[in-house]
């Protein structure tokens, strides 16, 4: 599905019934920006690629494969693919409605929670062989 900003597309992997919250994953083959999602906290996590540099609020943080970063809806957030194209796994969470979390764990170590709603193997790229991304949302 297209970006609410028309910038690029996402794909929409869970979601609450009732709209608290979604997970998705985006494609990401060039700089772009976010589309606002006021009223919401959001949740990132680069699983395929190098990485991405994000500007969120004008402040440059850079997110390499299998780092979260959690930041607001209401954030003016561009996004800069490092070293090529890269995919990147978004918690949507409905203030006051949901919660949620996303954490990056080893494969041998997973327990899922009753909360846990999608794992996402991060593969066999350096550096991240044997871990995952647990995504866990529940609504209120």
């Amino acid at each position: 599905m297209p970006w609410r900003n028309g910038a690029g597309v996402t794909r929409e992997l869970a979601a609450d019934p009732g709209g608290a919250w979604r997970v998705s994953v985006a494609a990401i083959d060039g700089p772009a920006p976010w589309s606002a999602f006021p009223g919401v906290d959001r949740v990132s996590c680069v699983v395929a690629g190098e990485g991405l540099v994000l500007t969120v609020d004008g402040a440059e943080q850079p997110v390499r494969r299998g780092e979260v970063l959690a930041y607001r809806g209401e954030s003016v957030v561009l996004g800069r693919p490092l070293g090529g194209p890269v995919q990147n796994l978004n918690l949507v969470l409905a203030r006051g409605r949901a919660t949620g979390s996303m954490r990056v764990v080893d494969l041998a170590s997973v327990e899922p929670g009753a909360d846990d709603v999608l794992l996402w193997a991060l593969g066999e790229e350096p550096g991240s062989a044997g871990r995952a991304v647990v995504v866990s949302a529940t609504a209120r």
